[in-house]
């Protein structure tokens, strides 16, 4: 699941608040700067691997327009449950730290 980072940023430190508990002592663009490595490597690392296949899905457009990325998920997954069944699955209320909003 492809998303925006500084949104995944965001919404972290709010849940990390909210739980009371330390999170890690980076700021904003080093954590970014760490997750955006990770990420990399990661994906470097699947893409090395016969045994690991892959399939993208960009957050956004899932909450946005899901037909066309749900369609890729059942093709890639081999399953059958209509597409309305999965699209009902979405909540975009769920979609709250918004890359430029604070929620």
């Amino acid at each position: 699941m492809n998303r925006n980072f500084d949104e995944v940023i965001d919404s972290q430190k709010r849940m990390i608040e909210r739980e009371g508990r330390a999170g890690a002592n980076l700021d904003h663009a080093a954590l970014k700067e760490t997750f955006m490595r990770q990420l990399a490597r990661s994906v470097e690392y699947l893409s090395r691997r016969d045994c690991f296949e892959v399939i993208e899905i960009d957050y956004n457009q899932l909450l946005s327009d899901p037909k066309e990325p749900l369609q890729r998920l059942r093709e890639f997954l081999g399953i059958t449950i209509p597409s309305e069944e999965l699209e009902s699955a979405i909540d975009a209320s769920l979609y709250r730290s918004k890359s430029g909003q604070a929620s």
